[in-house]
């Protein structure tokens, strides 16, 4: 087995965790938490959700540390319960992929139809794109995928931004 090396400094992780929690719920929740409550409550919400994610991500890093392994939540799992922990939780992330991955693909393409007055095939065609991109990003490695969530981190907080402006405006 190859010793595991420290790649992910303290702000690369925060940005991963940050936008593997936050990230991908931006996409899908702002329509569903405007819809139950007002603009202000949705931004509360968030932040509170943010609030919530601090002892989570508290808890994975301590985990990481005291039992270094690219298994993960997997390998977490089986060290509590074992062997079939580790293949509960890969079952589980493999669903959450092989579902939530398409799902957040056509969510931020109905987005983009807003945006740019897509067709229905110009939706599909973009949630494929989406997919391939987020395919061919891991390949990439680390680094890549690294300069992708600062990048997706400056979009999020730059959306989380206007939006708290313009619906405190209005």
């Amino acid at each position: 087995m190859r010793k595991l090396e420290k790649t992910i400094t303290l702000r690369r992780g925060l940005g991963l965790a940050i936008c593997m929690l936050i990230g991908t719920g931006i996409l899908a929740l702002p329509g569903l938490a405007l819809d139950a409550g007002s603009a202000h409550e949705a931004i509360l919400g968030w932040f509170l959700i943010a609030l919530i994610a601090v002892p989570l991500i508290q808890i994975c890093a301590r985990l990481g540390l005291k039992f270094p392994s690219t298994a993960g939540l997997a390998g977490y799992a089986e060290e509590a319960v074992g062997p079939w922990g580790g293949y509960a939780v890969s079952y589980l992330v493999g669903g959450s992929f092989f579902f939530g991955l398409p799902a957040v693909a056509l969510i931020g393409s109905e987005y983009m139809k807003q945006l740019f007055s897509l067709t229905e095939t110009g939706v599909a065609l973009f949630a494929v794109l989406l997919v391939t991109l987020m395919f061919i990003s891991n390949l990439a490695g680390m680094k890549a995928v690294s300069m992708i969530n600062y990048a997706a981190l400056a979009v999020l907080f730059l959306l989380t931004g206007l939006l708290i402006v313009f619906n405190l405006v209005s």
